[in-house]
């Protein structure tokens, strides 16, 4: 921002701070310990909300405690993380309800000089500087993370006013945002209804018998059969290294490519399949894609139809093939997406970091089989009702989009000194 007005100067952010330092500490042999509380960059959201839990806690030396405990006011940066394709630069800002935690070590503790600045005034003009990508060109990245190189951070410029305007600024933010917020939590809401509606007709539509239960009431003309009974279920490939060339390089599906609203097929990966593994792992149009293993066991069991998007395409070990012989498709898929969605597969799946399913109890599921007639109807049925969902929620998509242009839009006035400009006529002439 090169045109400030009137009273305004611009600093380097280093200059409008009373302390910043990383949050890496290790042990300290002699000194005593202490249990806190600490927060973590997983706890900070886009537009600055902090949501710690509790449990995240530590032990670390007392000496550290008092240089590294958090006050109200002070704003965390997210200085590290998210992978090489993953932007970082999210920043929060300490209320009472996180006083006295401390931060982790791909955090970045900004404390402002309130002689200078208001916090709540750089807080927001950080969230501002990282949602208008001005933090991209001070981000490097390696294999497994990304950094914020902080002496560019740092002698990026703040446009600041005098300290009443900048406490007109967020009086002004905080009206604005309010407003704005009452109607993102209204969206938030309809999400919720949206998705525990579409969990209750799933439920209904196959009697209850989402969890897997063999025990489950079904009607006297419906059969209770295992997967295996009415479809092929197959493991994917595993990746291994001889396979990432070769001379019949092949594309191949992952669990990163099924999504709880169909295939996503923008990054679709390669590896040698030979013409024998190609007949056995290839997908026909109608197979259905299962995540077999996730870092999040609410993840584990989404599913996906392929319809033939990609020709010669295989699978990796990530995920399961279903394969219908004796049951619609339709049905199955949505059969298979609400014992997911109710979570019967997340209390199923096993494993430490990474949850997986497994071919064997994917198998043995019990999948309540109505008459052909009745699978068609319900299919129907539960397409009408979801095609309405659907369309209320690309509604909402749509709101919370033009929200928050509308916030970006209020934050670039702000800083540009436009939404004070009445206010510094009125108070300075």
């Amino acid at each position: 921002m090169t045109d400030l007005p009137y009273g305004w100067v611009s600093k380097p952010l280093s200059e409008v701070l009373e302390e910043s330092i990383g949050g890496i500490w290790g042990s300290e042999p002699g000194s005593a310990e202490v249990d806190v509380s600490v927060l973590r960059v997983t706890e900070m959201k886009a537009d600055g909300r902090l949501e710690p839990s509790t449990a995240a806690r530590r032990s670390v030396s007392a000496k550290q405690v008092a240089s590294r405990e958090l006050r109200v006011g002070d704003i965390i940066l997210e200085k590290s993380g998210g992978g090489p394709k993953s932007p970082v630069g999210r920043v929060g800002i300490i209320d009472s309800t996180t006083a006295g935690y401390l931060f982790s070590n791909f955090m970045q503790l900004l404390r402002p000089a309130t002689e200078t600045v208001q916090p709540d005034f750089l807080f927001q003009y950080l969230v501002y500087f990282q949602a208008t990508g001005q933090t991209a060109p001070m981000q490097t990245a390696t294999t497994n993370i990304r950094n914020i190189k902080m002496p560019d951070y740092l002698a990026s410029g703040v446009p600041l006013p005098p300290l009443a305007e900048q406490q007109r600024i967020v009086e002004i933010l905080e009206e604005q945002f309010s407003r704005l917020d009452a109607a993102l939590a209204s969206i938030r809401t309809v999400r919720e209804k949206a998705a525990a509606f579409r969990r209750s007709l799933l439920q209904a539509a196959f009697h209850g018998a989402l969890a897997g239960d063999s025990a489950v009431s079904i009607p006297s003309d419906w059969s209770l059969l295992s997967l295996d009974e009415v479809s092929e279920v197959r493991l994917g490939r595993q990746r291994s290294p001889r396979n990432h060339s070769g001379p019949q390089m092949r594309p191949y599906l992952r669990a990163a490519n099924v999504t709880w609203q169909g295939l996503d097929l923008t990054d679709v990966k390669e590896m040698n399949f030979s013409d024998e593994e190609l007949r056995v792992l290839c997908l026909k149009s109608g197979d259905i894609l299962v995540g077999e293993a996730s870092g999040s066991p609410n993840e584990v069991g989404k599913a996906a139809v392929f319809q033939g998007e990609i020709e010669n395409c295989c699978f990796q070990n990530t995920l399961l093939r279903v394969r219908p012989l004796s049951i619609d498709t339709r049905y199955l898929h949505y059969f298979l997406t609400g014992t997911a969605m109710s979570g019967a597969y997340a209390r199923e799946s096993r494993g430490v970091g990474i949850s997986h399913l497994g071919r064997a109890k994917l198998a043995s599921w019990p999948v309540p089989v109505a008459p052909a007639p009745e699978q068609q109807r319900i299919g129907e049925m539960l397409d009408e009702q979801f095609s309405r969902l659907d369309a209320a929620l690309v509604v909402a998509n749509q709101l919370e989009a033009r929200f928050a242009s509308e916030r970006r839009s209020i934050l670039h006035a702000a800083f540009a000194g436009t939404l004070t400009a009445q206010w510094r006529e009125t108070n300075h002439g």
